[in-house]
């Protein structure tokens, strides 16, 4: 089994009473009639004989003893009252079950490599969530490169982890400009402990997913606070999280005020489909879930996504393979097509000081040694 093996993972959705309904099957079938308005165009449509289709039909509205379509000689058909509003909530649940589904996919396929993998030398990659990591794991590592295991923690649980020994390389994000400072001051003890250095991964473009074409003219943070306006939000910890926080706060908003701001997803995926399934008017994230789920984005900020691991271990054999399969022709290639990302110096060495120069407090962690050649 090699790195190319994908794990597939599908959901059926079924209805059980006396006899068991195709619900999938169904839905696909209304969704056509909605859009073409007649029965045997929608047959087509869907690739189902019009027996195969009226079958169905006649089915669903036994087993679910309502009817479903209204038909005319003039008009043809359309759907009853009952069926649209089935239609409209199956969409919304059927969102959410793609993106956990999705994420489970990604979860057991490393899960299930891991099995497959011989006797070798493993780096331990523990990293708050982002396409690039994603991205990073599917690229075809040397026969005697390290075998990459992957943890999903928020930056600051990674950095923890690192300062731990229990993990080799930490992933996390600051953002840039003046929101910086503050971010840094979270990081401060797990960025402080012993001496890191960080590889740079990428800019990434942070802010606001709305509906396509932004019915409801959502512009800034400053926007969330209308009472019509629904809120989906990441896990607390998340680097996106403290972002919006240090926002919200920064323009003396009462985040308690904001409709669901409770609501939580794990990740920029799950909080796109929030959106995009209609259970939220506006998410925070990064703009390639945006681009991935058909939504408008709004940017409002950058991050910088670094990967720190002890300055000691910088020329062993793990690290430096490490940093071979980052600065790699194919990941590259990878990272430029990754919307709202900007690879420009991936691979880059910094100490703390010349990543983030004042903003931190470096009086017990002064490097003089050139990094960025190696």
């Amino acid at each position: 089994m090699d790195e190319n093996t994908k794990v597939v993972v599908q959901a059926q959705w079924s209805v059980t009473a006396e006899s068991t309904l195709d619900f999938s099957a169904l839905m696909q079938l209304l969704a056509a009639l909605d859009k073409v308005g007649n029965l045997s165009a929608a047959a087509k449509l869907t690739q189902f004989s019009y027996r195969h289709a009226w079958g169905v039909i006649r089915q669903a509205e036994q087993v679910l003893a309502v009817a479903l379509i209204e038909t005319s000689r003039r008009q043809g058909s359309k759907l009853t009252d009952f069926a649209r509003q089935l239609l409209h909530r199956y969409r919304l649940s059927d969102q959410k079950v793609r993106a956990f589904l999705q994420e489970q996919q990604q979860l057991f396929s490393a899960d299930l490599h891991d099995l497959y993998k011989k006797q070798q030398v493993v780096l331990r990659l523990y990293a708050s969530h982002g396409f690039a990591v994603e991205g990073l794991m599917r690229q075809k590592p040397d026969d005697q490169a390290p075998y990459i295991e992957l943890n999903y923690r928020t930056g600051i649980e990674a950095l923890e982890a690192l300062q731990r020994n229990e993990c080799d390389v930490a992933g996390f994000e600051i953002p840039m400009g003046h929101y910086q400072a503050p971010t840094l001051a979270m990081y401060r003890s797990a960025l402080s402990q012993t001496p890191l250095l960080l590889a740079l991964l990428a800019q990434r473009n942070v802010g606001l997913f709305v509906q396509t074409g932004n019915p409801l003219g959502i512009h800034t943070i400053a926007d969330l606070m209308r009472p019509e306006v629904r809120v989906v939000n990441r896990q607390k910890g998340s680097g996106s999280r403290n972002l919006m926080e240090l926002m919200i706060a920064e323009q003396e908003l009462d985040a308690d005020l904001i409709l669901n701001y409770g609501a939580t997803e794990f990740t920029h995926m799950a909080v796109a489909a929030h959106v995009a399934s209609g259970m939220a008017d506006v998410g925070f994230g990064i703009e390639t879930a945006a681009q991935r789920c058909g939504l408008d984005f709004i940017s409002l900020a950058k991050q910088r996504y670094f990967f720190a691991f002890h300055q000691e271990m910088v020329n062993s054999a793990i690290i430096q393979q490490f940093l071979q399969r980052l600065r790699s022709t194919d990941y590259h290639s990878y990272m430029q097509q990754l919307a709202g990302y900007e690879a420009e110096g991936i691979g880059t060495l910094y100490t703390l000081a010349d990543a983030f120069g004042d903003d931190f407090d470096f009086t017990t962690l002064q490097h003089t040694h050139d990094w960025t050649h190696i």
